[in-house]
């Protein structure tokens, strides 16, 4: 077992946390609409516009100087649109590997974020006036462990 990545574990269980500590907080002062805003979209914005930021300033040059242009413009889409765990799953890509030649493999992270706050986003929408979202935030906090 890789014990390197029990800190981005760690990470994304405590920042599950605090977006359900966020949803209880404000779960009986919103209604869906607004609780989806507060919820997903102030957090896409925070992921996103740094992430453009930064995929702007750094894949224009390498793309110009980079021998491959067609894998760092294929890794900045992927990590744009918050799939890039996704694009390194299906490669049977290995982070670890001295051979790595994509500058932007470590936005995986961010994309598992996103993923996470869209999901809960989602179940809370969907149960919050069934009054079973405290449920559904502890199942899913357990889940997160598996």
């Amino acid at each position: 077992m890789n014990i390197f990545f029990l800190g981005v574990d760690i990470f994304l269980v405590l920042s599950g946390y605090l977006l359900a500590l966020k949803i209880s907080k404000y779960k009986d002062e919103f209604n869906r609409l607004k609780l989806f805003k507060e919820i997903f979209i102030k957090r896409a914005k925070k992921l996103f516009i740094p992430l453009l930021f930064f995929l702007i300033i750094f894949s224009v040059p390498l793309m110009g100087f980079f021998p491959y242009p067609a894998l760092t413009a294929q890794s900045s889409i992927y990590s744009l649109l918050f799939l890039q765990n996704i694009r390194l799953i299906r490669s049977s890509f290995n982070y670890f590997n001295n051979a790595n030649i994509d500058f932007f493999n470590h936005l995986w992270y961010l994309s598992v974020d996103f993923q996470i706050i869209l999901f809960i986003s989602i179940v809370v929408i969907i149960l919050l006036k069934k009054r079973l979202v405290n449920i559904s935030l502890f199942i899913i906090f357990f889940a997160s462990f598996f």
